[in-house]
C-alpha cells in the first residue's frame, strides 16, 4: 500500500514550511478553508497543515489577493483547476475532487459582454503566472449564468499558480449546496 498524500502534494503546491525565513502570515491562506493561520509556520520534516481544519495546506498570496473568507480556486498554467475552497465547492456545487483537473471555463464564464473595458479572467489568470499583479475581473458562473461575480485575481504559490477570489456575487439564491 502506497503513502497517503495530502492534498497539497496531490495539487503539486509547496508548502510553506518557513519559520524564521521571513513569510509574512497576513500572505498566508488555508488551501481548504481560506483561513490565516493563528501562527508562524515552523521548519519541520511534514507539510503544513492547517491547525484549524487539518485538511488544506497553507499556500502564500499577495496580500491583496488572498482570500477573506471568500470562497476561490487555484488554476495551474495550464488553465485548469488545482484545488477548490470549500465555500468554492458550495457556489459551484462541486466537490474539489471533481473539479480538480478541469478546465476554468467550465465553471466560469466571462462576465458583461458590453463593457469593452473590463478585463478578460483568462488573460488575467496567464497574467499571474509572469507578473505580480492583482487584477479585477468581471465574470459569472457557468452554472448560474444570470449571477453575476466579481473576481479578485492574483498570483499564489510555488510552482507558480493563479488564485481566483470570488470577491463578490451578485444578489440571487444563496447557493444551493453540494449534490450528493
Amino acid at each position: 500500500m502506497g503513502s497517503r498524500r495530502t492534498r497539497a502534494e496531490l495539487a503539486r503546491f509547496r508548502v510553506i514550511v518557513g519559520g524564521g525565513n521571513g513569510h509574512d502570515l497576513s500572505r498566508a491562506f488555508c488551501a481548504h478553508c481560506g483561513r490565516a493561520p493563528t501562527r508562524r509556520v515552523t521548519r519541520g520534516g511534514s507539510p503544513r497543515l492547517c491547525e484549524r481544519c487539518s485538511v488544506g495546506a497553507i499556500l502564500e498570496a499577495e496580500p491583496a489577493a488572498a482570500p477573506d473568507g471568500e470562497p476561490f480556486i487555484i488554476v495551474d498554467s495550464s488553465l485548469r483547476i488545482a484545488a477548490v475552497s470549500e465555500r468554492a465547492e458550495d457556489l459551484f456545487s462541486v466537490y474539489e475532487h471533481d473539479a480538480r483537473g478541469r478546465p476554468v471555463t467550465d465553471f466560469v464564464l466571462r462576465g458583461d459582454r458590453h463593457d469593452r473595458d473590463a478585463v478578460n479572467f483568462v488573460v488575467a489568470i496567464a497574467d499571474c503566472f509572469s507578473s505580480s499583479k492583482v487584477h479585477m475581473a468581471p465574470g459569472r458562473l457557468r452554472h448560474r449564468p444570470n449571477l453575476p461575480v466579481m473576481l479578485r485575481i492574483g498570483a499564489c504559490t510555488s510552482p507558480r499558480a493563479a488564485l481566483v477570489v470570488f470577491a463578490e456575487v451578485g444578489d440571487a439564491a444563496p447557493p444551493v449546496g453540494l449534490a450528493n
